[in-house]
């Protein structure tokens, strides 16, 4: 599905979706177990990320926008565990980085392993642009 009007944080392991709801500030969200995680959707708001987003924190990545898609229910593996309605996203809950071409937010000299290829979309798109 493609992630339009929505931003879902995917966390790719257990530690990292407790981590997310570590801070019991944020609003329950509609949540979805995945194979490897989970997924909690948010309804966009001003200052959100309007693209994906990798590593914003250990283990989540960010998909928002239109140029974001998700694997959901009913796929198997996929199971909607709190279907409340999404919650508005704040901002301030992501970490503040420097965009770079990276497309992630980190500034490199050389591409770390395992980047090369969201490393060379990025720059696909900007100079597509």
């Amino acid at each position: 599905m493609r992630a339009d009007g929505l931003v879902i944080i995917d966390c790719d392991s257990q530690e990292a979706a407790d981590a997310w709801e570590a801070d019991t500030s944020k609003p329950h969200t509609m949540k979805v177990k995945t194979p490897n995680g989970w997924h909690f959707y948010y309804r966009s708001t001003q200052g959100a990320p309007t693209g994906p987003m990798v590593g914003v924190l250990p283990k989540t990545d960010v998909r928002a926008g239109s140029a974001s898609f998700v694997v959901c229910p009913p796929t198997p593996g996929y199971e909607v565990v709190n279907d409340a309605a999404p919650a508005p996203f704040d901002p301030a809950w992501l970490p503040q980085r420097e965009q770079s071409l990276a497309g992630d937010g980190e500034a490199w000299e050389k591409v770390p392993e395992g980047r090369r290829n969201a490393t060379l979309a990025s720059l696909a798109g900007v100079l597509r642009r």
